[in-house]
């Protein structure tokens, strides 16, 4: 009866050993970072593709760039929280920045540009204020 209670406890200690392991491993691969995604269109509405979207992080001037899919969309994953400013770029239209965007732990972002009708080199800017 001693060998059978030894191989319990050995097989109970393994199984908990086992759950512990797999219970650190999902929460270390738990993501820390934010994602933003949205849509590029001109003021009549008309999707934007082959747009520029880039996501540089304020205080520490990290960039990340996507470039809108043929239905004006973009994604800009694993982004480390912190204040951002988003600036949109497309041949034809004026420049478009947004700055003071917080990206949270994990936060999942909206944000849908419209790009007026210009010059690359002529810039709209949008300051974001959180209240």
């Amino acid at each position: 009866m001693g060998n059978r209670w030894i191989r319990s406890f050995v097989l109970k200690s393994l199984g908990l050993l086992i759950l512990t392991v797999a219970t650190f491993n999902a929460v270390q691969a738990q993501e820390g970072r934010g994602l933003i995604i949205g849509q590029v269109t001109d003021p009549q509405g008309a999707v934007i593709p082959n747009a520029t979207v880039t996501a540089l992080r304020e205080s520490t001037r990290q960039s990340y760039t996507a470039q809108t899919s043929g239905g004006g969309n973009f994604s800009i994953p694993y982004l480390l929280p912190g204040t951002y400013t988003i600036s949109v770029e497309a041949t034809g239209f004026k420049k478009e920045e947004r700055r003071g965007v917080t990206v949270d732990v994990a936060a999942k972002i909206n944000l849908n540009i419209v790009l007026e009708v210009g010059s690359v080199s002529e810039t709209v800017l949008l300051l974001m204020v959180h209240t």
